[in-house]
């Protein structure tokens, strides 16, 4: 028996919903509203939550971010109730950490069946996530992946999950696993995960993430990157950054890239989330699940979507040209012009505006006490991937020749 929560404006659905599931001996209680759900959701977060996506005031996917942003239910089992032909409905609900789907007409089996599959994995994650610093029991079993101790969880995306662990010699990693829905549904977020692997474990280079092991746990496939306690850039960015310190990390970051292009590959998602902190001196590129090989893979997208973040993509990733290693040049252009200037050249919440940007306009000046910078950056910043650097090297040499 468990505790369900359902939200659906139409009563009939509604009434129906809670009469199949507490025919299942479960214990329900339903709302027509995000509104009226919400205080029982956060004051005694049920074991699932069933909603439906359209309901009047705030929507499903809204209240699923909300429900996603506090510590209290961020990791509540949701399944979303859709209609037929709500694809980018049903992408926008992945990319917001929703668990499962149902589709309208329901019937008793999908839904049966899409609840007890929900609960089970939920069931799995609690064991799971139990760690011993939390529950304060010197005697509950330590949960491992591969040779690695769990001590908590460092980030979650819709695709995958990462944990700081700690080897039995004393060294801590992060591990990063397939999240539960990646791992169950035919979904491209495993092929990603899959070519991460491949990716990390082929290239070797002191500015790229270190891979210490990969493997097949009981969670499915696992990688293991070295562990930065510094964090990444984007967490840094809040506190200023000399010029002379933009260019060592765009260096670095180059030098790193350049490993990847020299090997066929192409990042396709730099940005300062993606650079992490080794020490004050030492930079690494990671997260390369958005990786392609040039000659191999020519997706540029993700059912219909475009791979990249809109801040730092690429004109030629949002006309869905071919890319290449000017690709990765323009992206990390974008971080050194907020490294330089303090702010991103094209932002707003307009993400339509912010792609056009990127595909039409010029960025704005950088400050005058910068304009020695401005060549580098309106080279790496060049709308035609062939007016770009023709590689990281030469970047690298453009960038060193500054004097910083």
């Amino acid at each position: 028996m468990a505790q369900l929560v359902v939200i659906d404006d139409d009563d009939a659905i509604r009434g129906w919903l809670a009469a199949v599931l507490r025919a299942a001996r479960h214990q329900v209680r339903a709302f027509s509203s995000a509104e009226a759900a919400l205080p029982h959701l956060t004051q005694s977060p049920p074991d699932l939550l069933l909603s439906d996506i359209r309901l009047p005031g705030q929507s499903g996917l809204e209240l699923l971010a909300t429900l996603r942003a506090s510590q209290d239910t961020m990791l509540l089992p949701v399944i979303l109730i859709t209609s037929v032909g709500e694809r980018q409905v049903f992408r926008r609900g992945m990319e917001l950490g929703a668990d499962d789907f149902i589709t309208k007409p329901l019937t008793v089996e999908e839904v049966t069946r899409a609840v007890d599959a929900r609960l089970a994995r939920a069931h799995a994650a609690t064991s799971f996530e139990r760690v011993n610093a939390i529950s304060g029991d010197s005697n509950a079993a330590p949960v491992t992946i591969g040779p690695f101790r769990i001590e908590k969880r460092l980030a979650r995306s819709v695709g995958a999950e990462v944990y700081l662990g700690r080897s039995a010699a004393g060294i801590r990693a992060a591990i990063k696993v397939l999240s539960d829905t990646a791992a169950t549904l035919d979904d491209p977020v495993r092929e990603r995960f899959m070519r991460e692997i491949e990716t990390a474990a082929t290239v070797v280079h002191p500015n790229l993430a270190a891979v210490l092991d990969r493997g097949m746990s009981e969670r499915g496939p696992y990688v293991v990157f070295e562990y930065f306690p510094m964090g990444d850039l984007a967490s840094s960015l809040s506190r200023g950054i000399s010029p002379n310190l933009a260019c060592r990390i765009v260096v670095q970051v180059a030098a790193g890239l350049e490993a990847l292009h020299q090997a066929g590959i192409v990042h396709r998602d730099i940005k300062p989330a993606n650079i992490m902190i080794r020490s004050a001196s030492s930079f690494a590129v990671t997260d390369f699940g958005t990786a392609k090989r040039m000659r191999v893979d020519t997706s540029l997208t993700l059912n219909g979507r475009i791979i990249g973040t809109p801040s730092y993509v690429s004109p030629e990733q949002i006309t869905r040209k071919p890319v290449g290693p000017q690709t990765d040049i323009y992206s990390l252009g974008v971080v050194f012009y907020e490294l330089l200037a303090g702010s991103k050249p094209f932002a707003g919440d307009d993400f339509h505006q912010v792609l056009y940007s990127h595909v039409a306009l010029a960025p704005p000046p950088l400050p005058a006490r910068l304009a020695k910078f401005q060549p580098v950056l309106d080279r790496m910043l060049a709308k035609d991937p062939a007016a770009r650097y023709s590689s990281c090297a030469e970047l690298v040499a453009a960038v060193n020749a500054l004097a910083f």
